[in-house]
């Protein structure tokens, strides 16, 4: 599931998502727009995390797996 729409269905904003993870909003707000690159893989842990595994990573457009920051 996208990020989107599970904001969309838990009626959560991106900014107590963002919150909730500990990843930047701006990060959240990115995603839920598509546009801009993909996230890191601790990034993608987190927002797996934080979704309950409902947002899975192959959902998350990839960017670099080093563990870099997405901010």
């Amino acid at each position: 599931m996208k990020i989107k729409h599970y904001l969309e269905k838990y009626k959560i904003s991106g900014y107590q998502f963002a919150k909730d993870s500990g990843i930047p909003q701006g990060t959240i707000a990115r995603l839920v727009l598509e546009k801009g690159g993909g996230v890191t893989l601790a990034t993608a842990t987190k927002i797996v995390a934080a979704s309950k595994g409902e947002v899975r990573y192959h959902d998350l457009p990839h960017g670099p797996k080093d563990g870099g920051s997405d901010g």
